[in-house]
């Protein structure tokens, strides 16, 4: 718990945090658990994301949240969501900072390549409610892939490795740079404390 702490702290003050897997509070047999049933999920190519940012990426879908959150793939990812929710949802939600029950909304897994990217995007593009994204690195061999936020007029890299978790606040803007070579896969969920109705839908007919 100490280093929840300092981690909390660090997430309060920077908004990313990068949490190494030699620090990191999922218990390795629940790793394993989770890659080895993420890797049995279908895939699918996307070009456009979720917020209307360029993609060139590979999405395995466990929770979709369009109009409101639903469980995907049920097979393998009931076993995911209910791991996360029962061992480790309390742990998230401490290091938010999140006062209120806490919810996952959207789960995938994210599978890059060569030449593969993210773009610049907001989280809070597909769900205002979105509070904090959460990525578990899964791929041990690639190189390039950093997460890159960006903050005013200044940017900042974190390097993902095997393990290691990234939590970022969802009003950040933030991209994953190109994959230079290897596979980088990383477990991405985003957590709220609402669970109802994508509010997008609303802002959406309204501009229309």
């Amino acid at each position: 718990m100490k280093n929840l702490e300092i981690f909390k702290k660090e997430l309060k003050k920077k908004g990313t945090i990068l949490i190494s897997s030699k620090n990191s509070f999922i218990e390795n047999k629940d790793f394993f658990k989770i890659e080895q049933n993420l890797k049995k999920l279908p895939k699918e190519f996307v070009s456009i994301g979720d917020a209307g940012e360029k993609n060139h990426v590979v999405v395995a879908r466990l929770m979709t949240d369009i109009k409101k959150p639903v469980l995907v793939n049920k097979r393998y990812s009931k076993l995911i969501i209910d791991l996360l929710k029962k061992k480790y949802l309390k742990e998230f939600r401490y290091l938010c900072n999140i006062k209120s029950n806490t919810y996952i909304r959207r789960a995938q897994l994210n599978i890059m390549g060569k030449n593969c990217f993210v773009g610049r995007h907001l989280d809070i593009d597909s769900n205002p409610d979105y509070l904090f994204a959460v990525v578990i690195q899964l791929g041990m061999k690639f190189s390039g892939g950093d997460y890159r936020v960006h903050k005013k007029d200044k940017s900042f890299d974190f390097k993902p490795r095997y393990k290691s978790i990234i939590i970022s606040d969802c009003k950040i803007p933030h991209e994953v740079r190109k994959v230079k070579s290897g596979k980088r896969s990383s477990f991405v969920f985003f957590l709220s404390n609402q669970k109802g109705r994508n509010k997008r839908l609303k802002r959406l007919n309204y501009l229309n």
